[in-house]
């Protein structure tokens, strides 16, 4: 059975993610940071499951270790055996000025976005070996087209473009496959509960007239881990219902 690592995969994204691989008949490490009140949530992840011993979950925190990601990596290849895919979904955002930024909101965001994505693919690149594999990083439309109070976030979602396409060229010659999926606004509990959410009022400047769900960015991580992707590598695939390429007046 194919067996796969998610990162931040107990709520949100990362949760449809999960329970999209789970459909499909994959082992799922599911590795998230689960404070207190998210712990109903994660249990979500488990209760979701078809056979909950294909879930193995794994609590850890990047923000503080980024080089835990790696680890999750290495805790999946001993539960299971082996690693197919690893899904680095696990982000954090932060609208603040830049003249209000610390250096801890620096290092936070620069540890759980990018540095843990070089860890677990840098750990995926020695569990696959030469047997081939797919690693996928959810960036943001925010790498390519952002708004004031994002600077880091938006920095950090670019950096995994190029690493993506850096590690895609290199690890090509061993089977291993790289790519990024850049999703726009998606209906997670964080969008919701906003104050300035109104789905109808966005989906006016959305060429697909609505905003995208979880499930639509699930439905191309299945595809970019499957068979069907095979000879893509590499690639920044936007799953944002057109809104990174059109002009709105």
């Amino acid at each position: 059975m194919k067996v796969a690592l998610v990162t931040g995969g107990a709520y949100g994204i990362g949760l449809g993610i999960v329970e999209r691989l789970l459909t499909d008949g994959w082992n799922v490490a599911v590795a998230a940071e689960v404070p207190p009140d998210d712990a109903v949530r994660f249990a979500d992840t488990l209760e979701r499951a078809p056979d909950t011993s294909n879930v193995l979950p794994i609590v850890c925190d990047f923000a503080l270790k980024p080089d835990v990601a790696g680890e999750c990596v290495e805790e999946a290849v001993e539960h299971f055996g082996h690693i197919d895919a690893v899904v680095n979904n696990a982000g954090i955002t932060l609208d603040v000025p830049i003249t209000d930024l610390s250096s801890e909101d620096v290092a936070r965001l620069m540890n759980v976005n990018l540095l843990a994505v070089l860890s677990t693919t840098r750990a995926a690149a020695v569990a696959m070996h030469d047997s081939g594999g797919s690693i996928v990083n959810i960036s943001s439309i925010h790498a390519t087209r952002t708004q004031s109070g994002h600077a880091v976030y938006a920095g950090t979602k670019l950096g995994i473009l190029g690493v993506t396409r850096s590690t895609a060229v290199e690890l090509a010659p061993r089977g291993i496959r790289v790519n990024t999926i850049a999703p726009g606004l998606i209906e997670v509990p964080r969008v919701v509960g906003a104050d300035w959410y109104d789905p109808k009022t966005i989906a006016r400047n959305i060429p697909q007239d609505r905003v995208g769900t979880p499930s639509d960015v699930a439905g191309t991580v299945a595809f970019l881990v499957g068979p069907d992707s095979s000879y893509i590598t590499g690639a920044t695939i936007p799953v944002d219902g057109g809104l990174g390429i059109s002009l709105v007046w």
